[in-house]
């Protein structure tokens, strides 16, 4: 897998781009979606939303799929990780 060697070569390394042709191969049963602000964004999010690849992925079939927020979940501090738990603990403990 490219994405394996792309790590090897950087072990700090923290996001590949990848296509949609390969989500399956990432399937999980829940998946946090950080966007950037802005409407081109959000319609190729919706684009996304709308292709058989996304709609079978078990995390969307199960609603489980979250969108978070790319400011807090990007710091690494010890305030960060906290209000980051506390957020994870919420979003997978809720109602749906």
């Amino acid at each position: 897998m490219a994405e394996e060697e792309e790590i090897d070569k950087d072990p700090n390394l923290w996001a590949l781009p990848i296509s949609l042709e390969v989500l399956p191969n990432y399937d999980a049963d829940y998946v946090f979606v950080t966007l950037l602000e802005g409407k081109e964004t959000s319609n190729r999010f919706d684009d996304i939303k709308k292709i058989s690849i996304w709609k079978n992925l078990t995390a969307v079939k199960n609603n489980h799929v979250y969108a978070i927020n790319m400011d807090t979940w990007l710091g690494y501090t010890p305030h960060d990780i906290d209000v980051q738990l506390k957020e994870a603990v919420q979003l997978l403990t809720q109602e749906l």
